[in-house]
């Protein structure tokens, strides 16, 4: 008998399980909390225009353009120059062996008009409640399995277009100085620092640097610090660090505070983190 050998295909890019699926329109003076999460979240821009903080960068979005926010990335949207922008949200979890370098991206009229296809599908194949996708209604399966191949073409698209435009971050001064502090934030993750010592080192007074953070992430320096130092004792403990090694590496003298503030942002203690990964 002759013997066959496989090819393995290995799917690049491939949606777990859905979160979040809706469309809104907000006033001229919208704007959101910023948020950390662990898992993906596109948005598509219909009409108006949104300005957006993500990690370091901020970018000023109009219609007809895809958002793509990584797991652990911090983002916040708000309304632009006095309009009234309509957007739809999808997030998912997803496997992906694809770097994902942008975060914003073009998109033409026919590619709009199938992510709002597909947001359709998903909302008619699912229950949502308060806009999370809470089950799958009797006989949707087929229907969302073909939205969701459809949203995984589509995004697989937009990031593989090496010739795509991708929008670039803005370059006013409040944004410069904004991506100086997210910066020396990052760079000084395991530091113990004080607003003082932030702005001491990016040449800014605290009161004007709490400012400017504030208008781009709608929250204060240190409670920011605080998350960003979370999202590292996540990588210290994957990598095999214990809860102590990994909460004196960060700077933190309490390892019980450690805890309560790791369990806080990621709804599990360190110890329960670990356990289950």
């Amino acid at each position: 008998m002759k013997k066959w050998i496989p090819c393995n295909v290995i799917k690049s890019f491939e949606i777990k399980a859905l979160y979040t699926a809706f469309e809104i329109t907000f006033d001229n003076r919208f704007s959101t909390a910023g948020e950390i999460h662990n898992f993906f979240e596109v948005i598509c821009v219909l009409d108006g225009k949104i300005g957006i903080a993500s990690d370091m960068n901020v970018y000023s979005v109009p219609g007809n353009r895809l958002v793509i926010h990584k797991p652990m990335e911090f983002h916040r949207i708000w309304s632009e120059e006095e309009t009234t922008p309509s957007i739809i949200i999808i997030s998912f979890d997803a496997d992906t062996i694809i770097d994902i370098s942008g975060t914003v991206f073009e998109l033409s009229d026919d590619e709009v008009k199938a992510f709002c296809g597909i947001y359709r599908t998903i909302s008619g194949s699912c229950k949502i409640n308060m806009r999370r996708v809470t089950s799958i209604l009797p006989g949707g399966l087929p229907r969302l399995q073909t939205a969701v191949n459809s949203l995984e073409n589509l995004l697989l698209g937009v990031i593989g277009s090496w010739n795509r435009p991708s929008a670039e971050s803005s370059s006013s001064g409040c944004a410069v100085k904004y991506r100086e502090i997210m910066k020396f934030l990052s760079d000084n993750v395991n530091a113990r620092l004080c607003i003082e010592d932030v702005a001491r080192a990016c040449g800014m007074s605290a009161s004007g640097a709490k400012q400017i953070f504030h208008r781009y992430t709608g929250q204060g320096i240190m409670r920011y610090f605080r998350d960003l130092k979370v999202k590292k004792a996540i990588t210290l403990l994957n990598s095999g660090c214990s809860v102590k090694e990994t909460a004196l590496q960060l700077g933190f003298s309490d390892q019980n505070y450690f805890s309560t503030y790791f369990k806080r942002m990621t709804g599990k203690s360190p110890r329960a983190y670990i356990a289950g990964n």
